[in-house]
């Protein structure tokens, strides 16, 4: 079993967020991250606390600076599992995506766009959308992203979206596949070259299941059953 997860939760605002800084308190450090190297001037993702899915920190991608955070893949099982809550002031139009490769180049992506969220394959010789989330992915809020990828020839792969953030219930959900040369899987990464800001949070991947809401749990307060007046008169008694 493999996997990691980040809650962003040990980093300070502002402070650009590093393979060195991300792990501790925040959980597993990323292992990549991500900017644009022709971005005036690049800009790495930094921590931020003006909002956050769970918690007070989440990651900032910096708009037009084309950053993003992730891991390299482990595991022996063909199939990942991967998660990301996005905020997005604005509507999304498809610079932000969800992206898991292989190996060889081959690789899934999952990108919210205006009207709709786009499962994407590139096999590679060429992209191409295999599966369409027919729902409207909320802007001013936090939503959830997963993704399912299969990294056989078959190239099977499943999208969620769900739009009040931590519900157990998709909001819209689609699968598709694409024929692909097998090999082992590289990386993760939640990556945005939107031209607005964009804040990540609880983000994860699995070679279990789905990784399904980050949410705290709540424990339920513990009942106690009292004893009758009789039995504890009796006892006054003894």
């Amino acid at each position: 079993m493999a996997g990691a997860t980040n809650s962003f939760e040990g980093g300070s605002n502002g402070v650009a967020i590093s393979t060195g800084n991300s792990g501790g308190l925040s959980g597993t450090a990323f292992d990549k991250i991500s900017l644009d190297p022709f971005a005036d001037p690049p800009m790495d993702p930094l921590y931020s606390t003006a909002r956050a899915a769970h918690g007070t920190v989440s990651g900032l991608l910096n708009g037009g600076k084309g950053n993003g955070v992730g891991w390299d893949l482990s595991g022996s099982n063909s199939t990942r599992w991967v998660r990301a809550y996005l905020y997005k002031a604005g509507a999304w139009t498809g610079d932000v995506e969800i992206f898991i490769d292989m190996a060889n180049g081959c690789y899934f992506a999952l990108r919210p766009g205006a009207s709709n969220v786009l499962l994407r394959h590139y096999n590679n010789s060429s992209e191409a959308t295999i599966a369409t989330i027919a729902v409207t992915p909320a802007s001013g809020q936090w939503i959830r992203l997963e993704l399912q990828a299969n990294n056989g020839a078959g190239g099977a792969a499943e999208a969620r979206l769900y739009n009040s953030a931590d519900s157990l219930t998709p909001s819209g959900q689609a699968s598709g596949s694409r024929a692909q040369t097998a090999s082992a899987w590289s990386s993760t990464n939640v990556f945005s070259s939107a031209s607005a800001d964009v804040w990540v949070d609880s983000v994860g991947w699995s070679d279990v299941d789905w990784l399904g809401s980050a949410a705290p749990v709540v424990p339920r307060p513990r009942s106690f059953i009292v004893g009758s007046s009789v039995a504890v008169h009796r006892t006054a008694n003894w």
